[in-house]
């Protein structure tokens, strides 16, 4: 699994408005499948993405990525931004450093009934305001 997310975080007193202006994901896929879904869940964390453990400093609502594609040659299913995205994460005012998370999770159900998963962590830089 692969992805990319481009936009900006608006923050407001409690909620941070995250604001994807382009993006895109892709993930190998069951050519028989039923049917298939892709989350976004956006976190707050006190920790960049790295070896260490994460730690989310606050949880933003699922999002269900739609519609999504499988190409024709390689097995991919791909998501790509058709529209601007706008997720508000709750946010806690403080002086230390966070960053955002991305967690994007990828489930299908072939015909036979085998369910397969997948998923992946994305993260920013360290987010600074104006």
């Amino acid at each position: 699994m692969t992805g990319r997310f481009e936009g900006t975080a608006l923050i407001h007193e409690r909620e941070l408005e995250v604001v994807i202006t382009r993006g895109g994901i892709a993930t190998t896929r069951e050519n028989d499948k039923q049917w298939d879904d892709l989350h976004l869940t956006i976190d707050v964390s006190r920790h960049p993405l790295g070896p260490q453990q994460w730690i989310p400093f606050s949880t933003g609502a699922t999002v269900v990525l739609r519609p999504t594609v499988d190409s024709a040659g390689p097995q991919l299913t791909t998501w790509q931004s058709a529209d601007t995205l706008r997720v508000l994460v709750p946010w806690t005012p403080s002086l230390a450093p966070r960053w955002l998370l991305f967690h994007v999770d990828y489930r299908s159900l072939s015909h036979g009934g085998r369910l397969s998963e997948c998923g992946g962590i994305l993260g920013t830089d360290t987010l600074r305001f104006r």
